[in-house]
């Protein structure tokens, strides 16, 4: 994954790797894929400005979500049928989570949008960050 630069690149990965029924379910919207378009073309205004030649010594990503503080501004929204491109379906994503920077917090958001928490979520969900 780390040939991975963007997301055009991803979805070309799973294209290569996912059925083409379910690659097409996943990356489709709805009806006129209207609200998909608009998604695009707002990621597309967005622009990001290096920041060079500055001191790092003192750097952190956490933030708070929702008053929650996390590690790093990634959040893991609810998805449905994960299952569907892997057997462990949002346990591998909640462990995964749980095994890199993102750490627990992110995690467990992830195990109570579900709405249902197995052991291996659960033993997520309680690790300290």
């Amino acid at each position: 994954m780390l040939d991975v630069l963007n997301l055009d690149e991803l979805e070309a990965r799973a294209r290569e790797r996912l059925d083409p029924m379910l690659f097409d379910y996943i990356a489709g919207g709805a009806a006129d894929e209207w609200t998909l378009v608009e998604n695009r073309a707002a990621w597309s205004r967005i622009r990001l400005l290096p920041r060079m030649l500055r001191g790092v010594a003192d750097r952190s990503m956490s933030t708070t979500v929702l008053g929650t503080p996390i590690s790093m501004p990634v959040v893991v929204p609810p998805m449905g049928f994960q299952g569907l491109c892997h057997a462990e379906a949002e346990t591998a994503t909640a462990l995964g989570l749980a095994k890199g920077t993102v750490k627990s917090r992110t995690a467990r958001a992830l195990g109570r949008l579900r709405g249902v928490l197995d052991e291996q979520e659960v033993e997520v969900s309680t690790r300290d960050d």
